[in-house]
């Protein structure tokens, strides 16, 4: 008669953890076809995430001079560092015919170890994806060469300018206006007037606009040839719509 002295719980969760054990190292072999399709779909998922940041990243860098955070580009590297990592591991695969389950023995350990790197490969796929980028890229404020003030102007004050001057610069320091309308015919000078006024507002401390850009409108406007001027002085390079 043998005496063990081992409870018999233990035993059983002891024979459990190792059926366990032993089932999921055997799933390694037998699976290795299904787990090789779930980290190809997974890695097309990434791929499409990864254009998908990396088109509005290159866009708002590009077309609107943003900065793109560091994160998102930290993202990016990670996301092509793992995607080559899937592109060698499938070079592999299809040059093995598949590892195809069959004799010799030896493809049993290939299978095995073959099909946890494409488990360890789709979990660090799945944590990219689950990483959110809601904002993708920051204003950087204007370009350092751009002045606060536009170019100077030759400007001859006027007795009768005096007053549209006024009104002009208290129309710039409302805060409240949005639209500040200056008119009269062709010729009278209203754009050196303006320029004029900004500048002197400008002059002053704390300085009344972060920033000042100007476009030629024109009687018959070109949008895009506004929407350049707009870009050249912010310092951002416009692409062309296709």
């Amino acid at each position: 008669m043998s005496i063990s002295f081992i409870p018999g719980f233990l035993q059983e969760r002891a024979i459990d953890a190792a059926t366990t054990y032993v089932t999921r190292q055997l799933g390694y072999v037998w699976d290795y076809e299904k787990r090789f399709v779930d980290v190809s779909k997974a890695v097309e998922a990434l791929k499409n995430d990864r254009d998908g940041v990396r088109d509005k990243a290159e866009e708002d860098e590009g077309r609107y001079g943003r900065a793109i955070y560091d994160n998102v580009v930290e993202w990016l590297a990670c996301v092509d560092g793992i995607l080559a990592e899937y592109e060698k591991f499938k070079q592999e695969h299809d040059d093995n015919g598949e590892y195809a389950l069959a004799f010799p023995f030896q493809n049993l350990d290939i299978r095995y170890h073959r099909s946890k790197t494409a488990e360890d490969i789709k979990e660090r796929v799945e944590e990219l994806q689950n990483e959110k980028h809601d904002s993708i890229s920051r204003w950087q404020g204007p370009p350092s060469s751009m002045g606060y003030a536009l170019p100077s102007v030759e400007y001859e004050e006027l007795d009768s300018r005096k007053q549209n001057m006024e009104d002009v610069r208290k129309a710039l320091e409302d805060s409240s206006a949005t639209m500040v309308g200056v008119h009269g015919l062709a010729g009278m000078g209203k754009t050196t007037l303006i320029i004029k006024a900004i500048n002197t507002v400008q002059s002053r401390e704390p300085k009344l606009f972060d920033m000042v850009i100007m476009a030629n409108v024109g009687k018959n406007p070109d949008i895009r040839k506004i929407q350049g001027q707009i870009a050249d002085m912010l310092g951002i390079t416009l692409q062309e719509e296709k």
